[in-house]
C-alpha cells in the first residue's frame, strides 16, 4: 500500500482559498488527489481537529467578520461562506449560541 503524504498548510491553504465552494471532504479529496478518508484522517492526526471541525471553525470566524459589516445582508454572509441561508443561520446560531441578528445587536461583546 502506498503511503501518501498530507501537506496541511496545503490543505489549509485550500480550504482557505475556496471556503464558499467546499461542498464535502470528498470534492476537495478528490481535488488534492487524495481520498476522503486518507485526507480526513492525516488532517486530523497533524492538526488535532478534524477537517470537518476546522472548515466550520472557518465559516463562523468568516461569518462573524461579514457581520460587522451592517449593509450585507444575512442571507449574503450565508452565502458567501458557502452555505444556504438556512444552513448558515443554523450552523451559526448552533456554534455561536446567538442569532446572526442577535450577533450584530450585541456588538463587541460577542466577538471573541
Amino acid at each position: 500500500m502506498k503511503h501518501v503524504t498530507i501537506d496541511i498548510s496545503q490543505v489549509k491553504s485550500y480550504v482557505a482559498a475556496n471556503l464558499s465552494k467546499i461542498h464535502s471532504t470528498h470534492q476537495m479529496a478528490a481535488e488534492l488527489g487524495c481520498s476522503d478518508a486518507i485526507l480526513c484522517t492525516r488532517f486530523h492526526e497533524a492538526a488535532g481537529i478534524s477537517l470537518r471541525r476546522y472548515i466550520i471553525q472557518l465559516r463562523v470566524c468568516q461569518m462573524k467578520d461579514r457581520l460587522q459589516d451592517h449593509s450585507v445582508l444575512c442571507k449574503v454572509v450565508c452565502l458567501d461562506a458557502g452555505m444556504s441561508e438556512y444552513s448558515g443561520a443554523r450552523l451559526f446560531k448552533h456554534e455561536t449560541g446567538v442569532t446572526m441578528q442577535e450577533f450584530r445587536n450585541q456588538g463587541p461583546n460577542l466577538r471573541d
